[in-house]
């Protein structure tokens, strides 16, 4: 049971488990009403998912109310909300500069695998295969999301244009409104059998709408619910930060609280519940949080030591491709080791990830290795060193791309860079590491 003085009681959360995005849901299930035909209802949330802006509307089959409907959603979706703060969001970005390659490590080692061994998440991941059988696309662009979120001008919406992490929140608010309104909507096996066989957002989910139908009518929770969204929120900040601490890197309380700053403004931005946003304001009561969720949702299920599986092999063909030598030397086992120490024991028991006795002993090593990096973080004559090291590291794991050029607020997105095949690294920390193409 939960306490009375607990900010996120068993109460809340079980409503938010029941609960998604009024404002998409809304949207996705009156452009849903208008069309009846599937084929051409799943080809229009295709074309809406991948609009940039307003005037890209123009392009699409919309009646003048629609138009008028989608227009009015996407100017709302791209709003900040009233409590931003652009200081702290500057702060945020100076913070994430400083330590972006020991963030890859962290994202790859603690942040992904929790979402892994929350069941209802990892089915959601796992029917849609879009991470089991898509890993070298799909795995990136997570990445991606985190490096257009805390990059220079990221969260900017003005007379620039739209940071690249606004435009990121808002692709992935619709696409959760679409899985969220498909799934409660019948479709016909032979109907979308084309589509579901296409490169569409969507194909994975529709070769997996059977499962996703069953399991609702057993009165599992919606896919993507707020609950989850909540989840998964905290995988990208209070989890950073608990992996920032765990290999030694110390940020002082206000860092701590404008990196938090920074994602609260993206789970706005995503259509995450007020009151659950209203008490993220620190990092104890985000912790609180995510004690609450892996307490209700951590369990064994089919996909998540699969999805953890393909992660892992992910990590060791990049180090296969870019350390050859040092794969054949056991750097192979690294991800796994690194994983092993970042996580909670009941997280690795549910991902099925097991040491062997020369995995134990070659951990002792390379965690005193990393505790000793992080450790030099610290310090300023030592922390651009530390940092360069984590830097190698990270690029072995994820084959990132530098990236030098104009700021992206004004570049128009490119067809690699809305799907890249490796994570690219905005310009601004590119020019600051010296990081080229």
């Amino acid at each position: 049971m939960s306490a009375p003085s607990d900010p996120f009681p068993d109460s809340l959360l079980d409503e938010l488990r029941e609960s998604g995005d009024p404002r998409g849901d809304e949207l996705i299930a009156y452009l849903g009403d208008q069309e009846h035909d599937v084929e051409r209802l799943l080809a229009l949330l295709e074309a809406l998912v991948r609009v940039d802006g307003i005037d890209d509307l123009a392009k699409l089959a919309l009646s003048a109310d629609a138009r008028v409907r989608c227009e009015a959603f996407l100017l709302e979706s791209a709003r900040l909300p009233p409590w931003y703060d652009a200081h702290l969001i500057r702060a945020g970005v100076v913070m994430f500069s400083r330590h972006t390659f020991s963030a890859f490590v962290v994202l790859g080692c603690a942040s992904l695998p929790a979402c892994y061994c929350w069941r209802h998440e990892a089915e959601i991941l796992g029917k849609t295969a879009r991470l089991r059988d898509d890993v070298p696309r799909r795995i990136p662009e997570t990445a991606q999301m985190v490096l257009d979120v805390m990059c220079e001008g990221g969260l900017a919406a003005g007379a620039h244009g739209l940071g690249p992490g606004v435009r990121a929140a808002r692709k992935i608010r619709l696409m959760h409104a679409c899985i969220r309104y498909l799934q409660r909507r019948p479709v016909e096996p032979g109907a979308v059998a084309s589509f579901a066989r296409s490169g569409s957002f969507f194909a994975p989910y529709l070769r997996s709408h059977a499962e996703f139908a069953a399991a609702s009518s057993r009165g599992e929770p919606m896919p993507i619910n707020q609950e989850q969204l909540a989840a998964t929120h905290l995988t990208f900040s209070c989890l950073m930060l608990a992996g920032y601490a765990a290999i030694g890197v110390r940020l002082r309380t206000d860092e701590q609280r404008a990196y938090l700053h920074a994602w609260n403004v993206v789970g706005f931005l995503l259509g995450m519940d007020a009151r659950i946003l209203s008490r993220l304001d620190s990092q104890t009561n985000a912790q609180r949080l995510l004690a609450a969720v892996m307490r209700r949702n951590r369990a064994p299920s089919e996909e998540g030591p699969l999805l953890e599986r393909a992660l892992l092999d992910y990590m060791r063909r990049n180090l296969r491709k870019l350390a050859p030598v040092l794969y054949a030397l056991g750097a192979n086992r690294w991800p796994k080791l690194v994983t092993s120490c970042l996580i909670e024991r009941e997280t690795a028991a549910v991902l099925e990830l097991e040491l062997s006795v020369l995995d134990r002993s070659l951990r002792i090593p390379l965690w005193a290795g990393l505790r000793t990096l992080g450790w030099l973080e610290n310090l300023a004559p030592t922390q651009r060193f530390a940092e360069l090291l984590f830097m190698w590291l990270s690029r072995r794991m994820w084959d990132w791309r530098g990236a030098r050029g104009a700021g992206l607020r004004s570049a128009a997105p490119t067809p690699e860079r809305a799907r890249p095949r490796a994570p690219v690294l905005p310009p601004d920390l590119s020019e600051a590491w010296g990081v080229g193409r």
